[in-house]
C-alpha cells in the first residue's frame, strides 16, 4: 500500500520512507509528520509484510527496488531520497 503523505509539490524534494523487516509502513507515521512541511513524502508497505492479505513475497532486493520503481514511475517521481531502517 502506497501513502502519500502530503499534496506533492515539483518545488520541494521528496522523501520515501522504508521500513523494516516484518513492519508495515505504519512504523513511520509519526516521523514522517516532521518532513511533510519542507518535502513531499511517501511510505510504502512493501508486499510480503506486515499486511494479512498480502500473500506476494520476494526472495531478493532487486524485486523489492522494483516495487519502489514502480510507485516513483507511477507518481513521476525521478529524484528522490530514501530513509530507512531495519532489525
Amino acid at each position: 500500500m502506497v501513502n502519500i503523505l502530503n499534496p506533492f509539490s515539483p518545488e520541494r524534494k521528496t522523501i520515501c520512507f522504508v521500513h523494516g523487516f516484518m513492519e508495515s509502513s505504519a512504523v513511520w507515521n509519526i516521523a514522517s509528520k516532521a518532513f511533510t512541511d519542507q518535502f513531499n513524502c511517501i511510505t510504502l508497505s512493501l508486499p510480503g509484510h506486515f499486511e494479512p492479505e498480502d500473500n506476494q513475497c520476494f526472495d531478493d532486493i532487486y524485486n523489492l527496488l522494483l516495487v519502489w520503481k514502480q510507485v516513483l514511475d507511477k507518481h513521476q517521481i525521478i529524484s528522490c531520497h530514501f530513509i530507512a531502517h531495519s532489525m
